[in-house]
């Protein structure tokens, strides 16, 4: 989705990735959040969180993580 004026998400989406493809590069969860999420064909991209939205990163970062292998 493209970014508004104040940072929030915009209202169009711009394209899909299946989950598959993207793993987490790196987390970083402090005053500004930033998630680096990258894809399987080489591409990534980064995803900074406001300190109001902490709580969605800190959801997103987990849900990213691999599953447990049984």
């Amino acid at each position: 989705m493209p970014q508004t004026f104040l940072g929030g998400p915009g209202k169009t989406l711009l394209g899909e990735i299946a989950r598959d493809q993207v793993t987490p590069a790196e987390t970083k969860l402090g005053l500004v959040s930033l998630l680096r999420l990258g894809f399987a064909a080489g591409e990534g991209v980064s995803l900074t969180f406001p300190r109001v939205d902490r709580k969605n990163a800190e959801s997103l970062a987990a849900a990213l993580q691999p599953a447990p292998v049984a």
